[in-house]
């Protein structure tokens, strides 16, 4: 695949589009935003091979944003973009060194529509979407509704979704038949009898401004899961077996997280935001994270802000390094995503958002309003190390 080839052709289009859209739309107001993702890691402990082999990745995520206001009340949304990522970790489900299952893409796009009632200051919105990958096909179907009290000092927010995936392979290399991937030496044995898997969502979150300078935000997340929740090409590896199987997880879950959030306005240039995270799920995985961030303005129109976050979570009851399982037992993985371990994420970021824009391309005064990027190192006690840098080019009328 040409990848390289992906990622200029999704810009070209993006800013084609952008240009005619700014030129043409008179009646409503057009914003959009460019947006291109980074991140690469790199670890020794990857399910692909049993807890234990490179885990090193890179991936290019470039996508586009786009908001159109068709009246005062009414706008429509769309977002798409392709993930394209190279693994060493994901080569090594054949023996076969740099190939086909060394490179993917994944295409995803978004379209939706938001209603907004300014006199009952809510907004409702609806959306529906669609990705696809060499293994799996997902539909997701989702709706939001924002409801606001007394000039918005209180704001109540419920977010619904649910996702539809096929986890076979087979669809973009115009394969007649649909399967599951297992590893090279493991196939000509059907391990997985599923390969359907739905998701379903549920947020809600209250926030209040307690003051002028302080507000406050509360949300739950339950989350249910069910159909095909391992992945069919991880192996697992046992203590007192010399065969090795494709991991096997229960095949639901659900999940609860309960958060908190704080914004403090420190004068005029600097603002404290802080986040707690508690999470729990019947795998008994629990986790605990925190993240600080404090944008300081440096002048009207520029702005930085330095971020720490801190994560730490038990293992999971089916978890156990390489070779350490018990070929008896109903369920095995050595995913270290599901070990127990504690991780830290610190970096910086700025944004430039001046009055007349950064650029502008046509005289109706359209074009780059404002730029962000954001860039941090990841680090895990198992010994995973990344590094990301995350742009969002935003565009509009002035």
């Amino acid at each position: 695949m040409a990848v390289g080839v992906i990622r200029t052709s999704l810009l070209c289009i993006a800013l084609m589009s952008l240009s005619s859209l700014f030129a043409q739309k008179e009646e409503g107001k057009v914003d959009a935003q460019f947006l291109y993702n980074y991140y690469e890691q790199d670890g020794n402990n990857s399910p692909v091979t049993g807890g234990i082999g490179t885990e090193e990745l890179n991936f290019h995520g470039p996508s586009i944003v786009i908001n159109v206001a068709i009246d005062s009340s009414k706008s429509f949304h769309f977002d798409g973009g392709v993930d394209v990522y190279s693994s060493a970790s994901t080569d090594n489900i054949d023996f076969n060194v740099s190939s086909a299952s060394s490179k993917d893409a994944r295409t995803h796009l978004r379209v939706g529509m938001s209603h907004f009632n300014g006199k009952k200051e809510q907004t409702i919105s609806y959306h529906g979407s669609f990705s696809i990958e060499s293994d799996y096909t997902s539909f997701g179907f989702g709706g939001n509704y924002s409801k606001g009290w007394f000039n918005y000092n209180t704001v109540l927010n419920v977010n619904a979704q649910i996702y539809l995936d096929d986890c076979r392979w087979g669809r973009l290399s115009g394969e007649d038949q649909l399967i599951l991937i297992y590893p090279q030496e493991l196939r000509g044995f059907d391990w997985e009898d599923q390969y359907l898997r739905q998701t379903y969502s549920l947020s809600v979150g209250l926030t209040q401004l307690v003051s002028k300078r302080f507000s406050l935000s509360v949300f739950v997340n339950p989350t249910v899961q069910n159909g095909l929740l391992a992945t069919t090409f991880h192996r697992v590896f046992f203590a007192n077996d010399l065969q090795h199987r494709v991991e096997r997880l229960p095949y639901n879950r659900f999940k609860i997280p309960i958060g908190l959030r704080a914004n403090y306005f420190l004068g005029n240039r600097i603002v404290l935001r802080g986040f707690y995270r508690y999470y729990s799920d019947n795998w008994d995985i629990s986790a605990h994270s925190i993240e600080l961030e404090t944008p300081i303005k440096i002048t009207p129109f520029f702005s930085i802000y330095p971020f720490y976050r801190y994560h730490t979570q038990t293992a999971a009851a089916y978890f156990r390094p390489f070779q350490q399982h018990l070929s008896n037992q109903e369920f095995y993985t050595s995913d270290y995503d599901l070990s127990a371990f504690t991780s830290q994420k610190f970096g910086l970021g700025i944004n430039l958002y001046p009055v007349k824009g950064i650029w502008m391309f046509n005289k109706k005064k359209s074009g780059l309003k404002a730029f962000e990027i954001r860039s941090g190192i990841f680090k895990r006690s198992n010994g995973l190390d990344a590094f990301y840098v995350a742009t969002v080019f935003s565009f509009g009328n002035l």
